[in-house]
Protein backbone atom coordinates (compact mmCIF):
# COMPACT_ATOMS: atom_id res chain seq x y z
CA UNK A 1 0.00 0.00 0.00
CA UNK A 2 1.45 3.27 -1.08
CA UNK A 3 -1.25 5.63 -0.18
CA UNK A 4 -4.62 4.93 0.24
CA UNK A 5 -7.55 7.83 0.37
CA UNK A 6 -10.90 7.87 1.62
CA UNK A 7 -12.38 10.97 0.64
CA UNK A 8 -16.24 9.89 0.50
CA UNK A 9 -17.04 7.19 1.70
CA UNK A 10 -18.29 7.00 5.07
CA UNK A 11 -17.41 3.95 6.08
CA UNK A 12 -13.88 1.79 6.03
CA UNK A 13 -15.60 -1.26 7.45
CA UNK A 14 -13.34 -4.67 6.91
CA UNK A 15 -11.41 -2.44 4.79
CA UNK A 16 -8.14 -4.21 5.90
CA UNK A 17 -9.67 -7.44 7.82
CA UNK A 18 -7.44 -10.19 7.33
CA UNK A 19 -4.64 -8.33 5.51
CA UNK A 20 -2.51 -10.68 7.38
CA UNK A 21 0.93 -9.79 5.78
CA UNK A 22 0.05 -6.12 6.30
CA UNK A 23 2.48 -3.85 8.31
CA UNK A 24 2.32 -0.68 7.89
CA UNK A 25 -0.36 1.56 7.66
CA UNK A 26 0.33 5.18 5.43
CA UNK A 27 -1.18 8.29 6.45
CA UNK A 28 -5.35 8.10 5.79
CA UNK A 29 -7.51 10.43 4.81
CA UNK A 30 -10.59 9.54 7.12
CA UNK A 31 -12.26 13.10 7.55
CA UNK A 32 -15.95 11.90 5.93
CA UNK A 33 -15.70 8.56 7.47
CA UNK A 34 -18.36 7.56 10.24
CA UNK A 35 -17.22 3.22 10.50
CA UNK A 36 -14.45 2.12 11.53
CA UNK A 37 -16.17 -1.21 12.09
CA UNK A 38 -13.15 -4.00 12.01
CA UNK A 39 -11.48 -2.10 9.72
CA UNK A 40 -8.04 -3.82 10.80
CA UNK A 41 -9.80 -6.83 12.51
CA UNK A 42 -7.51 -9.53 12.71
CA UNK A 43 -3.87 -8.01 10.86
CA UNK A 44 -1.82 -10.23 12.77
CA UNK A 45 1.63 -8.81 11.27
CA UNK A 46 0.72 -4.82 11.68
CA UNK A 47 2.63 -2.84 13.74
CA UNK A 48 2.10 0.92 12.57
CA UNK A 49 -0.94 2.86 12.11
CA UNK A 50 -0.44 6.71 11.67
CA UNK A 51 -3.20 9.07 13.66
CA UNK A 52 -6.61 8.89 12.35
CA UNK A 53 -8.95 11.90 11.77
CA UNK A 54 -12.28 9.85 14.19
CA UNK A 55 -14.42 13.35 14.60
CA UNK A 56 -17.43 11.56 12.59
CA UNK A 57 -16.67 7.68 13.81
CA UNK A 58 -20.12 6.65 15.73
CA UNK A 59 -18.26 2.42 15.35
CA UNK A 60 -14.90 1.15 16.05
CA UNK A 61 -16.43 -1.99 17.17
CA UNK A 62 -13.79 -4.26 16.57
CA UNK A 63 -11.22 -2.29 15.01
CA UNK A 64 -8.16 -3.48 16.30
CA UNK A 65 -9.03 -6.71 17.27
CA UNK A 66 -6.54 -9.28 17.15
CA UNK A 67 -3.77 -6.98 15.98
CA UNK A 68 -1.42 -8.60 18.41
CA UNK A 69 1.28 -6.78 16.96
CA UNK A 70 0.40 -2.84 17.04
CA UNK A 71 2.78 -1.24 18.94
CA UNK A 72 2.91 2.54 16.99
CA UNK A 73 -0.28 3.91 16.94
CA UNK A 74 -1.08 7.49 16.60
CA UNK A 75 -4.64 7.46 18.21
CA UNK A 76 -8.65 8.65 17.01
CA UNK A 77 -8.11 11.66 17.04
CA UNK A 78 -11.50 13.68 17.70
CA UNK A 79 -13.58 10.28 19.07
CA UNK A 80 -16.35 11.14 20.05
CA UNK A 81 -17.11 14.50 18.39
CA UNK A 82 -19.44 12.80 16.15
CA UNK A 83 -22.55 12.92 19.01
CA UNK A 84 -24.37 15.99 19.09
CA UNK A 85 -26.20 17.28 21.97
CA UNK A 86 -28.95 20.15 22.99
CA UNK A 87 -26.23 21.43 26.61
CA UNK A 88 -23.64 24.11 26.43
CA UNK A 89 -20.53 23.27 24.82
CA UNK A 90 -18.32 21.30 27.70
CA UNK A 91 -17.24 18.24 28.43
CA UNK A 92 -19.62 17.40 30.97
CA UNK A 93 -22.73 17.93 28.41
CA UNK A 94 -21.08 15.62 25.38
CA UNK A 95 -22.95 11.97 25.81
CA UNK A 96 -20.46 9.15 24.60
CA UNK A 97 -22.58 5.92 23.68
CA UNK A 98 -19.79 3.65 23.77
CA UNK A 99 -20.09 1.12 26.76
CA UNK A 100 -17.15 0.46 28.95
CA UNK A 101 -17.22 -3.49 27.64
CA UNK A 102 -17.05 -1.66 23.35
CA UNK A 103 -14.51 0.26 24.20
CA UNK A 104 -12.68 -2.40 25.99
CA UNK A 105 -13.14 -4.35 23.48
CA UNK A 106 -11.63 -2.40 20.73
CA UNK A 107 -8.38 -2.72 22.43
CA UNK A 108 -8.80 -6.27 24.23
CA UNK A 109 -6.17 -7.99 22.36
CA UNK A 110 -3.26 -4.90 21.96
CA UNK A 111 -2.03 -5.92 24.80
CA UNK A 112 -1.47 -9.89 24.33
Amino acid sequence: IYRYFIKDDENMNDTFKRCYDLKKIPEINTQNVTSFNSTFYDCASLYEIPALNASKVTDVNQTFLLCRKLTNFGGMLNLGEAYTTTQPANISSYKFKYSANSITYIFLYLMC
